[in-house]
């Protein structure tokens, strides 16, 4: 926003956007309560966790509302910009935090 005073709404939106994403998915995991997935022969997972349950997944909830924010005001990255969310959405499966459906 600052970069590109021109379209500066515009980056506060997307950026808004990002933000109202991750606050839904906390409210929709505090709802559904969902527990995160055990891990075979009892090992932690990979990464440490903020809460306790599962759905949604804030970080990917997160992630494709940045791909769609940003995609939209930066063309040039539109081919990278989802392909990064849909990274870290398998991220979160492969650090052991998150079901399939999660994400």
């Amino acid at each position: 926003a600052a970069a590109d005073p021109a379209r500066r709404a515009a980056w506060l939106r997307g950026t808004a956007l990002i933000g109202a994403a991750h606050l839904v998915s906390m409210g929709v995991k505090r709802v559904v309560r969902r527990p995160r997935p055990p891990l075979a022969g009892h090992r932690a997972p990979l990464v440490r966790t903020a809460g306790r349950h599962s759905f949604p997944s804030s970080h990917a909830a997160s992630s494709a509302a940045a791909a769609v924010a940003f995609a939209a005001l930066a063309p040039m990255t539109r081919r990278y910009v989802p392909v990064a969310a849909a990274a870290m959405c398998a991220s979160r499966l492969l650090v052991g935090v998150h079901y399939p459906t999660d994400v």
